[in-house]
């Protein structure tokens, strides 16, 4: 009868595809609640030479509610990821890899003890029973794309493993509900160096637990040799996916995911930005953009029209040795060649100051290298601290000396050249420079951008060579990096807000600032249970309830909506007669849902009152855009006055 029930087992497992879910369910995005920046845990996957030990129990909620797991399940693979936004080449092996499978009546709080037989054969009443034990040889560790989730590094596939029994969350005859995995391994290498360094590269650390509302329900014993029969209790266990034959999960784990896109149109601001947000790739590289001042030297520009696209990156404009090679360095003054002083909208220099972390301060008396891009220093910081005009290509936190053995005069370059009297040009490049969060070795993310001043036009490009994969800065902040221009600290204020505009579909059809009066109309929405994070937003995943609101609501105005849609327009359409001067509609014509939410008079600041409710799993992958915008009921000459920024959200799992 045995052999029947191992058959039937077999036959279930091969009949149904392959399903995914993420333990604790909570924990696809980062690290935090507020989606800051991930940090991982050495505990588990680790660079013990001769190997360790660990268990990990999580409980049945995180398979029966979200998950929707209703009946038995086959699990065929278990894996683990690096901590979030970190690179890793890969290409380190774990030898002798011992995975057993288990279910338990063991729960996050019974599993008291810290010795490994124990949880493994507990005292009656409690029992644990095996479903499936596995050694495999050589486990290779893939590489790290160092995405917002990281993708799966370690995958330890069960699926030839004979099931001994299936995992029922909800069903259990023997109420042995909860999942416990119980890891050996007895031997690590690092992996590869790259040429010509020597170094060889470790792992990088496992992502671990650090979950929000109803916490991580789960915990871990981890011990730093692969005998031992005890170890440490950790209540931050390692991100654990799992794939599975049986009803329930996912086809994939898509991340919710929030950003701005759209331009913002009822203010005016000398500036420009994109802030590209946590989990949010850079997308400039290989292309560039131009921005070129409304009037030509000597005259003083007010603002910019700026475009997709400038020459590509000169790597011959630089020196025979970087400039700087330091982490987080400002250069000193540095003369940019020019025979008068360069005119920028608000200022003139006749010298910079640039930044290893990718971006040139325009004025002599700013030396903070800022590694920590937020949109509050970008528009001035504080009175105590006061940051003022500065370009920038990426806002980021690089690192200048982390690839000079791989990529010999890596580093921050200036080079002052003369062409001519009244036309020399002024080259600030960032050769292959490297990230702050990559570990020993170099060479693991390279990044190759350029800044380009023009004497005779007044003309500044900037140039993106090749660029790794960048999703978010290494010490968070909610904030990738920005890519664009402020004149930072004005006098006594900062620098009115253009708001963030997605710049590599935008720019296509070349966009002016303007003259510094105010800022433009904000979106933002707020949600429950989980609260909006500063910078980063709401994010739509199942459960969730958001309300929008608009804030710097133009003066005067009277009929304003939001508009929500699942078409993203990028760029934003214009149309003359419909939209003002300058404005983009950023969702379908019409949107789906037009007027979602409206308000006479709204004043300075609204805060809308009609939730948007999220349901599990059935709008996972969608694309939900919402704007708002005011309605000329007067007979104007446009039907759209002015328009905010607007917000694309991906429903997915928090």
């Amino acid at each position: 009868m045995k052999s029947l029930s191992i058959l039937a087992i077999a036959a279930f497992a091969s009949a149904v595809s392959a399903q995914n879910l993420l333990l604790p369910d909570n924990h696809h995005l980062g690290e935090l609640a507020t989606q800051a920046q991930a940090s991982g845990s050495t505990n588990w996957w680790g660079t013990t030479a001769a190997g360790r030990r660990f268990q990990v129990l999580y409980e049945a909620s995180h398979f029966t509610g979200k998950a929707g797991v209703a009946g038995p399940i086959d699990i065929t693979h278990v894996k683990f990821r690096g901590e979030d936004t970190e690179k890793n080449t890969g290409g380190q092996t774990y030898s002798n890899v011992t995975v057993n499978v288990y279910k338990t009546t063991l729960t996050s709080a019974t599993m008291s003890t810290t010795v490994f037989a124990t949880n493994t054969a507990p005292v009656a009443p409690a029992t644990t029973t095996l479903l499936k034990s596995a050694t495999i040889p050589t486990v290779v560790v893939a590489p790290s794309l160092g995405t917002g989730p990281n993708n799966w590094m370690i995958d330890l596939d069960l699926s030839a493993a004979l099931p001994l029994g299936v995992f029922d969350p909800l069903n259990d005859a023997a109420s042995e509900f909860n999942l416990l995995v119980d890891i050996t391994w007895t031997g690590y290498t690092a992996g590869p160096a790259i040429p010509p360094s020597t170094a060889t590269i470790p792992i990088i650390a496992t992502q671990d637990t650090t979950a929000h509302g109803a916490g991580i329900r789960g915990r871990g014993i981890y011990a730093t040799t692969p005998t031992a029969t005890s170890g440490t209790a950790s209540t931050s266990p390692p991100v654990v996916g799992i794939e599975f034959a049986g009803g329930g999960g996912y086809a994939s784990l898509i991340p919710a995911t929030t950003e701005y896109i759209g331009a913002s149109c009822g203010g005016s601001a000398s500036g420009f930005y994109q802030l590209f947000v946590h989990n949010q790739p850079f997308d400039l590289a290989n292309n560039g953009l131009t921005l070129t001042p409304d009037v030509p030297p000597p005259a003083a520009p007010n603002f910019y029209t700026v475009s997709l696209g400038a020459p590509p990156v000169d790597v011959t404009k630089v020196n025979a040795v970087a400039n700087s090679t330091i982490d987080d360095a400002v250069l000193a003054s540095t003369s940019m060649g020019f025979s008068t002083p360069f005119r920028f909208p608000g200022g003139s220099t006749s010298s910079i100051r640039p930044c290893t972390n990718g971006f040139v301060w325009m004025d002599v008396a700013m030396s903070a290298s800022d590694s920590t891009p937020s949109l509050v220093e970008w528009l001035g910081n504080t009175a105590a601290t006061p940051y003022t005009a500065r370009f920038a290509p990426f806002w980021h936190d690089f690192d200048g000396g982390e690839n000079t053995v791989t990529h010999p005069g890596s580093g921050l370059h200036v080079v002052a050249e003369t062409v001519a009297p009244g036309a020399n040009r002024c080259w600030v490049t960032w050769l292959n420079t490297g990230e702050f969060n990559t570990v020993a070795g170099g060479g693991q993310s390279v990044n190759t951008l350029q800044c380009v001043f023009h004497e005779a036009t007044g003309v500044v490009e900037f140039r993106y060579g090749a660029m790794s994969l960048i999703t978010d800065s290494s010490i968070g902040n909610f904030t990738n990096g920005i890519v664009g221009f402020t004149r930072g600290r004005i006098g006594s204020v900062n620098s009115v807000d253009p708001r963030s505009r997605d710049l590599l579909p935008e720019a296509i059809v070349p966009f002016t600032t303007g003259v510094e009066l105010a800022s433009s109309p904000h979106i933002f929405a707020t949600s429950t249970p989980l609260a909006a994070a500063a910078t980063y937003g709401a994010r739509l995943f199942g459960g969730q309830s958001v309300t929008f609101g608009v804030s710097d609501v133009p003066p005067g105005t009277v009929l304003m909506m939001v508009n929500l849609d699942i078409v993203a327009l990028q760029p934003g359409l214009q149309l003359p007669g419909v939209t003002a001067p300058g404005c983009m509609i950023s969702t379908g014509i019409p949107p789906l849902i037009f007027g979602w939410e409206s308000a006479f008079f709204p004043g300075a600041t609204w805060n809308g009152t009609l939730p948007l409710v999220i349901p599990h799993v059935v709008w996972d992958g969608v694309t939900i855009t919402a704007q708002a915008i005011e309605l000329d009921i007067s007979g104007g000459p446009n039907l759209v006055k002015w328009a905010s920024d607007t917000m694309k959200f991906t429903v997915g799992l928090d």
